[in-house]
């Protein structure tokens, strides 16, 4: 995260004065050595990025992404810390897909401003339909967005169809896995006793 971006938005936001002040000094120009192993190194200015572990970091990432979406036109929308979401509803697939594209190309330019950069491999475009899909091409940075057929957003798994079918697949194996780890501990002999066990498989 670009610290002196992060000023500029905080001073946009009427961020001012004593509070502006003590965000400034502890999140900006900090100078850290780099160890490796014994050796240490001189200390080196850190222009991005703020304090791992601090109180105000994520509360200063939100501050610093919270524009992010307020120029994109005829698209909705979802923004959750560092997961977010464009999507568009209609029967014209190629008015539909113009809409995204240009939603993408104002994202891009907004990370090209702002020093944030967008990771492809986690990025992926779902066309959903009960009928047979088309292909689309959509890009980000001139770089080819992936179509796939199901997207997991903040713990959720979108399939195509919206049948829910994959995210019920997922939390079973999840809860399988879960008792699984209880059959492990529990014995006829030693573990748990089968009370506890059976008072957990009903929670």
């Amino acid at each position: 995260m670009w610290q002196y971006g992060l000023l500029v938005k905080q001073i946009n936001l009427g961020i001012t004065g004593n509070t502006f002040s003590f965000i400034k000094k502890n999140s900006t120009t900090q100078d850290y050595p780099v160890k490796v192993g014994s050796a240490l190194s001189q200390k080196y200015v850190i222009e991005n990025g703020t304090a791992q572990g601090s109180i105000n970091s994520p509360l200063l990432f939100l501050i610093m992404i919270n524009d992010l979406l307020d120029r994109l036109e005829g698209v909705d929308s979802s923004l959750f810390a560092d997961d977010s979401c464009i999507f568009k509803s209609g029967k014209n697939l190629d008015h539909i897909k113009n809409y995204i594209q240009d939603s993408l190309d104002k994202i891009s330019n907004w990370c090209n401003l702002w020093g944030f950069k967008i990771s492809l491999d986690k990025t992926v475009a779902v066309i959903f339909s009960h009928r047979k899909s088309r292909d689309i091409n959509l890009s980000l940075n001139n770089q080819p967005v992936k179509v796939e057929n199901k997207a997991k957003f903040l713990g959720l798994i979108f399939d195509s169809r919206l049948s829910w079918k994959d995210h019920i697949t997922y939390l079973e194996q999840k809860c399988k896995k879960r008792l699984q780890l209880m059959r492990a501990v529990a014995g006829n002999s030693w573990g748990a006793n089968k009370k506890s066990y059976s008072q957990f498989i009903e929670v």
